[in-house]
Parts: structure tokens; sequence; C-alpha cells
């Protein structure tokens, strides 16, 4: 997931920009706009470097299982519902971001479960 500072980001220049000038004047430069897509465009690279990971070699060999692909599906849904939840302004610290949501705490129990069997018995 994101750092804490990363993803506040995009929510805290708007607010800073909005309502008051005692802070830097270089937040005034900054597009919210821009700072959101730079997030998006993170959280897609972390899902594009993750699947590769899965079926590397090394890592299978590692491991000694080739089934972490499975874990793929839940990162590809988990990720965007994180930085939906985030863009919400469902805030917080992302720990208590994903005690709040329901989904997100499904969606992480399931990739557990489905990491223990893909290492451990598989």
């Amino acid at each position: 997931m994101a750092p804490h500072g990363i993803r506040q980001a995009p929510r805290k220049v708007g607010k800073l920009c909005d309502t008051t000038s005692n802070h830097q004047t270089t937040l005034t430069k900054y597009i919210v706009t821009f700072t959101e897509m730079g997030l998006g465009a993170l959280m897609a690279m972390t899902v594009m470097s993750y699947a590769p990971y899965t079926i590397d070699r090394d890592v299978i060999a590692r491991l000694t299982t080739d089934t972490l692909l499975l874990r793929v599906p839940l990162v590809l849904f988990g990720v965007p519902r994180y930085l939906y939840q985030v863009h919400r302004g469902e805030g917080g610290t992302p720990t208590l971001l994903i005690l709040r949501d329901r989904v997100l705490q499904t969606t992480a129990a399931i990739y557990l479960a489905v990491s223990t069997v893909a290492i451990y018995v598989c």
C-alpha cells in the first residue's frame, strides 16, 4: 500500500492551498489533480510489478510453489479498493482505513489464506 504521506498528499495540498496563506508558497503551485494522477500511476506500477514477481523463477524456487499467481486477482481488487477509499476521504492512517472497511478486511483475509495455502500446502 502507499505510504501514509503519499496517499494523503492530494487532500492536504488542496486544503492547505484553499484555507490559508501561511504555508510555503510552493504548495500553491501543486495541482491536486496532478498529484492524484501520480498516486494512481504509482498504484498501477505497484500492481504491474507484483504480477511478474509471482511468476519469477527465483521466487518460485525459493518458496517451492508456483501457485503464487492465485494472489494476483486479490491484489488487482484490493489496491484499487484502497485507492477508492482514500479518494472518498475515508482517511486516517492506513491501519484505521483497513479496520473500518469490511471489504478490505475480507480481501486481506482471503489473501492471507491463499498465501498460506500456496506456500505451505501446495
